[in-house]
């Protein structure tokens, strides 16, 4: 979640992307990055202040582990790269978080998230 928002306020996906298995890229990560890099193109950011996790929920899906948090999106300014105002952010209370991932030799390996 913390990549998450940091790809928000820098426009850069790569450090979410880099949890994806190697060689393929998670289920959500690529139409994420490929968002991340429309912004950047187009000259904004999110100041993004975070999110409030309020429950986390972890369960064994067909040998990978797969997340449900409840969590807080809260308001958030966006602005243009000049640092100009461009838009207010509607919070989104109660947003579901949810990613699945598989334990490699090494580490957890990304296979998908979803933020709705």
């Amino acid at each position: 979640m913390d990549l998450w928002g940091y790809a928000l306020r820098t426009d850069d996906a790569r450090a979410l992307v880099a949890l994806s298995a190697p060689g393929k890229k998670c289920q959500g990560c690529a139409v994420f990055a490929a968002s991340m890099t429309k912004r950047k193109e187009h000259g904004w950011y999110v100041d993004f202040p975070g999110l409030r996790v309020r429950t986390v929920t972890v369960k064994q899906v067909d040998g990978n582990v797969y997340a449900k948090s409840l969590v807080d999106v809260p308001q958030s300014d966006s602005y243009n790269v000049d640092g100009s105002f461009r838009n207010t952010n509607r919070p989104h209370p109660g947003a579901t978080f949810e990613v699945l991932m598989h334990r490699g030799k090494k580490r957890y390996q990304l296979l998908a998230f979803t933020v709705s």
